[in-house]
């Protein structure tokens, strides 16, 4: 059994941090930066002080340094630069977790220790909420009230961290077959349905369909087997979802309300709203934007929305950052995205299970950004800079029969 690396253990440490250690304070932002700290300087002495790169890690890492560069000059723009301030430590931050994680031709083995480093951090923030169910049976208020509660961060931020290490459970079992890793999807499934996120039920979903779609027309040929998989799996998907969305009459009423004209739902009313808003403030900074995080200070000052409304961001990933960053900041950002679908596409020596997760994953994050802001939510980038490990590593797989 490998043991735990010195470099490992500070990763995981950092990763526990950031979801609600110490809630979001002061001291949280103090001790993140200490670590992440921590981490390349310990990647730096293990490499004597030298960061390499390969030539595909060099322009992944540029395209991050690059907006991150963007993301402070923003600073001198912004419309409440104190907004930018508070929302610049996670861009740092994701730049030195690029850093450590690319700074070393990782084979597959290494990769795929960072994946379950990250599912325990997963893991840990889970068992902060399930231990605590007991205590709404006697008046200490809701499944919604515990995840924010005990983990100091905002619910559907539960349900999507916990619906992202679904993924990784599944990829590691599709991958591997290893059925021991299925013990852990019980503890997600459950701390998405208390969390009440909507995102969080549907991610997992499309991402499993959306898989098996591409696995059912590879090399644009469709196999008997493969049909009847997809079909199977599309029938337990659907009677799993409408199970979960009977239990959960919060989401079900969202779900049936937020399409519709007159949705009832206040919360998608207000998401409607925000997102009209967001697109008139391109439409008036259209290059440069308002600066990082401050959407809803303008929104505040500029229409007069009331307090609640002031702190709500766009619920869209794409008018968030057209708001804030403008068409620059826009390209800049996507060009992450469309640099990793390029490589799992053209890859010829990846896994072809790792390049069809890969490509499903992306998808999927691409179609829920439609109703999340992502960009500056630091477990989801480290998600999607695994992801750009395991396309690129796997040509150095060690198990040819995998």
């Amino acid at each position: 059994m490998n043991k735990i690396k010195i470099e490992e253990l500070l990763f995981m440490t950092f990763l526990c941090i950031q979801l609600g250690h110490f809630g979001n304070s002061i001291l949280q932002y103090t001790v993140l930066m200490l670590f992440g700290g921590c981490l390349l300087l310990k990647k730096l002495i293990a490499h004597k002080g030298k960061i390499k790169f390969i030539n595909y890690q060099k322009k992944y890492v540029l395209i991050v340094l690059l907006f991150t560069m963007y993301t402070c000059c923003s600073y001198f723009w912004a419309y409440k630069k104190e907004a930018t301030l508070d929302t610049l430590p996670s861009m740092i931050r994701l730049l030195i977790v690029t850093i450590f994680l690319l700074n070393d031709n990782q084979n597959i083995v290494k990769v795929e220790r960072y994946i379950k480093i990250l599912l325990a951090a997963a893991l840990y923030m889970c068992m902060k909420v399930l231990i605590h169910i007991p205590s709404i049976g006697i008046g200490f208020g809701s499944f919604a009230d515990i995840t924010s509660e005990y983990t100091g961060l905002q619910r559907n931020t539960v349900g999507q961290v916990a619906a992202m290490a679904v993924l990784l459970v599944f990829y590691l079992y599709i991958r591997h077959r290893e059925k021991k890793v299925l013990v852990l999807f019980p503890f997600y499934i459950m701390t998405i349905f208390l969390s009440g996120s909507m995102k969080g039920f549907f991610i997992p979903f499309v991402g499993v369909m959306i898989y098996y779609v591409l696995i059912l027309y590879q090399n644009g040929k469709i196999k008997k087997k493969n049909i009847i998989t997809f079909v199977m799996i599309f029938m337990v998907i659907c009677l799993a979802l409408g199970t979960l969305l009977r239990l959960n009459q919060t989401i079900l009423v969202r779900v049936t309300t937020m399409f519709g004209e007159n949705a009832t739902d206040g919360s998608s009313i207000v998401r409607r709203a925000l997102a009209q808003k967001a697109i008139k403030l391109f439409t008036m900074k259209p290059v440069f934007g308002w600066g990082l995080d401050n959407m809803p200070y303008v929104n505040m000052n500029t229409f007069g929305l009331d307090v609640y409304q002031m702190k709500r961001h766009a619920h869209n990933n794409y008018l968030e950052i057209l708001a804030n960053l403008g068409i620059i900041g826009f390209v800049l950002y996507y060009a992450k995205y469309a640099f990793l679908i390029m490589n799992a596409i053209k890859e010829k020596n990846a896994n072809r299970i790792s390049k069809i997760f890969v490509l499903s994953v992306i998808i999927t994050i691409m179609i829920f950004e439609y109703g999340i802001v992502s960009y500056h939510m630091d477990f989801y980038q480290y998600f999607i800079l695994l992801l750009m490990c395991l396309v690129n590593s796997d040509n150095k797989n060690v198990n040819p029969n995998c």
